[in-house]
Order: structure tokens, then C-alpha cells, then sequence
């Protein structure tokens, strides 16, 4: 449960650093968020379907949280030597 509440915040942290692509971060913090209420609601969680789909969309949130954002960047040197 406070796994799931801080991958939860570091989703939605990473959606508002994203800036205009952070559809796919948001839908899986929202995702994980009506997880956490079906498990304590619903028995759907135990059929094949549910869990698919929510390993899809939180492995999609979260290769998009990081991004391009998070690769090294190859700036040109300022000046090239002679």
C-alpha cells in the first residue's frame, strides 16, 4: 500500500515535469490509484484480464515519465580547436 501511494506521487511528479506529454504518466497514477480501491472492493483483480491491462498501462506511464528527458545530452563544444 505505501508502495503503491509512492509510485502513485513519483507518477504525477513526473507528469507535471513532462510538461505537454504527461497524458501517459497521469493515466497511470490514475490507473494505480482505482487498483488500490478494486482490491479492496472488487474480486475482478484475480481474472486475467484486469492485471494485463494494468501492467500495460503502469509500464507505459512509466517508460514515458522518463522520456527523453532522462537521457544524457551531447552538446557541440562552444568552440571547435585549430
Amino acid at each position: 500500500m505505501i508502495a503503491a501511494a509512492v509510485a502513485v506521487v513519483a507518477l504525477l511528479r513526473a507528469s507535471v515535469l513532462r510538461g505537454r506529454d504527461s497524458f501517459y504518466s497521469a493515466a497511470a497514477a490514475s490507473c494505480l490509484v482505482s487498483l488500490i480501491v478494486l482490491a479492496f472492493i472488487h474480486v475482478s483483480l484475480f481474472g486475467a484480464t484486469l492485471p494485463v491491462l494494468a501492467v500495460i498501462i503502469l509500464g507505459l506511464g512509466i517508460a514515458q515519465s522518463q522520456g527523453r528527458s532522462a537521457a544524457p545530452r551531447r552538446d557541440p563544444p562552444a568552440f571547435a580547436p585549430t
